[in-house]
């Protein structure tokens, strides 16, 4: 493959170790996940303990309930900062005088405790991403583009990397798409970052054309898809283009939703897993009907035995 295509991948993304969306996704995810702790890379005086106590109390009273990806408020204020990149301050960011006087007061903690490390953290996670795009990317792309029946966006799509972005490990925002995605986290390395990449991008456009044909097929049945069935769509198309990609290179990859159990017996989708096997696989294979395998594995499912509301009363 020309090294012009190899690189068509890397253009499409735009990868970046921003100082201010650390700090943001940082507090956030002390204040109201513990389970996503990070312990500063410098130990911290009891002074700069409290300074850090203070920006986590402000988080916590001012965007409890809300989340990173659902919330309007938590969206344009990820927007702004983004656009702030590794600046001094945040005098041209359009969010509230609370959160900015906040995050600047707590930015020189930050910057020492913790910054140094984390970028560096996130350039080696972007670099080894970026090797594995070179290689495997524009093959990913072209077939997602084929299997979906949409082209990619040209400008690229902006990508974050911090310690820890939410509970799933990553989120897409529109308008514009933008992403923040976890290094810190292991089953957001090796391969599964590539796969992983191009799903969140999904989200932000090329997916809308199978979303609404399914969405199409669930009202044809009166159907609502509460299980989210097109989500499981997503990760099942993504991880399979990205699974025959590699494996055509020799590599045998398992793909995200397999590794972490999305498709078992015990969680939502488990039941929806063959379905997707049996009539969705064969439209990824290019052996089938994209409308007539959604149509099948809508037409395919018990709404006794599976979460769906909304089904016509007799």
């Amino acid at each position: 493959m020309p090294s012009n295509e190899k690189n068509e991948a890397l253009r499409i993304f735009q990868f970046h170790s921003a100082f201010w969306i650390n700090l943001h996704h940082f507090l956030y995810n002390e204040a109201f996940r513990p389970q996503a702790h990070q312990e500063p890379f410098v130990p911290m005086n009891q002074g700069e303990k409290n300074e850090i106590e203070e920006a986590i109390g402000f988080y916590k009273i001012n965007f409890n309930g809300k989340d990173l990806l659902f919330d309007n408020d938590l969206k344009k204020i990820n927007n702004e900062l983004a656009l702030a990149e590794n600046n001094s301050d945040l005098s041209n960011v359009e969010i509230s005088k609370e959160t900015r006087n906040i995050l600047e007061k707590i930015r020189p903690v930050y910057l020492k405790h913790y910054w140094e490390q984390q970028d560096k953290n996130n350039i080696h996670w972007i670099s080894e991403v970026e090797k594995k795009l070179k290689l495997y990317g524009a093959v990913i792309k072209s077939k997602l583009e084929k299997v979906l029946n949409r082209k990619f966006i040209d400008f690229p799509y902006r990508i974050d990397v911090v310690h820890e972005a939410n509970w799933s490990g990553a989120y897409t925002s529109d308008s514009p798409p933008h992403t923040v995605i976890s290094e810190g986290r292991n089953s957001y390395n090796n391969y599964s970052a590539i796969e992983m990449i191009f799903h969140e991008v999904l989200h932000a456009g090329p997916f809308e054309k199978v979303q609404e044909a399914l969405d199409v097929e669930f009202n044809l049945h009166q159907y609502k898809d509460e299980s989210q069935i097109w989500h499981a769509l997503l990760f099942y198309t993504a991880g399979e283009v990205t699974r025959e990609v590699l494996k055509s290179s020799g590599i045998d990859y398992i793909p995200y939703a397999y590794q972490n159990g999305l498709f078992s017996e015990k969680r939502k989708w488990g039941k929806f897993e063959p379905l997707i096997k049996k009539y969705w696989l064969p439209y990824i294979k290019g052996v089938s009907n994209m409308n007539e395998a959604l149509k099948m594995i809508v037409e395919s499912i018990d709404p006794k035995e599976n979460p769906l509301s909304g089904l016509k009363s007799e």
